[in-house]
């Protein structure tokens, strides 16, 4: 047997893996089925059903977040910390506004005349954006963080890699909707890449809050870039012309970049140390 002191993983430490993929299974696929099921007997179009699905999707995830009571830890927040996550991401958010705005001047004219269209999208990748972050960064890593018996830079790696990976593998379920299975990868290996950057800045200013608005930001731009195209055409038409993955390569390159630079050693001491006292004050209240 180990030590405390040399356990890697808590007692019955499955119990939060399996807590994360509960979690992403009920928010995620049951809702999913359960709004489709409606739709059979509901006349709505596309991007209304879109819309419901994330509102839908997102109210289970609450629902879990509260059933677990994790509510405290997921949405305790302060400007403090806000503002110290705006600042960390703040290669991301000057990366996602850049986008955003050369979306908004190369977008065609007659995208914005649609105005369903335009609020559909806003609300969609919005909701999108808060329900992710609160999914894969608020339950999954703080669940994978749990499993661990000691916070260190190993364990906190190993989480982070673990919820980034749940998050690109979740892109897998893009095939069903007629994505093409390289395509399909490709999205995977970047959404990995995103899941690694949003849970550095997380872990870094623990405010759910500062990766929400980074994510929905991020996802808008691109959304807007499409001009009215579905994701799934764009995608295919990206594959078809670059018909390679180092397509992607640029931004899995400074995605990684930034992880690293997020996490450096000092840094990542400074949250080590945090976490031992607050451990230690929790322990005397």
């Amino acid at each position: 047997m180990f030590r405390d002191e040399e356990r890697i993983f808590k007692d019955k430490a499955y119990r939060y893996f399996l807590f994360g993929l509960l979690a992403i299974a009920v928010s995620f696929f049951i809702s999913d089925f359960i709004v489709s099921e409606i739709a059979k007997y509901a006349d709505i179009s596309g991007d209304l059903r879109e819309a419901i699905g994330e509102t839908f999707r997102l109210a289970m995830l609450i629902v879990v977040i509260f059933a677990a009571h994790m509510q405290g830890r997921i949405f305790a927040s302060n400007w403090k910390s806000f503002v110290h996550g705006l600042l960390t991401g703040f290669p991301i958010l000057a990366i996602a506004i850049l986008q955003l705005v050369l979306s908004l001047i190369q977008a065609d004219p007659g995208y914005f005349s649609n105005t369903e269209l335009v609020c559909s999208t806003i609300v969609t990748y919005s909701l999108t954006g808060i329900f992710e972050e609160l999914l894969f960064r608020g339950v999954v890593l703080n669940a994978f963080q749990d499993a661990f018996a000691t916070k260190c830079a190993k364990t906190i790696w190993a989480s982070l890699i673990l919820s980034a990976l749940a998050f690109g593998l979740m892109h897998l379920t893009n095939l069903a909707s007629g994505q093409n299975v390289v395509g399909t990868l490709m999205q995977v290996i970047e959404a990995t890449a995103v899941g690694l950057c949003f849970g550095a800045v997380y872990l870094r200013c623990r405010n759910i809050w500062t990766v929400v608005i980074l994510h929905a930001l991020t996802d808008l731009s691109g959304a807007i870039g499409t001009n009215a195209r579905s994701t799934t055409d764009v995608q295919n038409t990206n594959v078809n012309a670059a018909a390679s993955i180092l397509s992607i390569l640029p931004s899995i390159i400074i995605l990684l970049g930034l992880t690293f630079f997020f996490l450096r050693r000092s840094k990542m001491e400074e949250m080590i140390e945090e976490n031992h006292e607050g451990g230690i004050e929790a322990s005397q209240a």
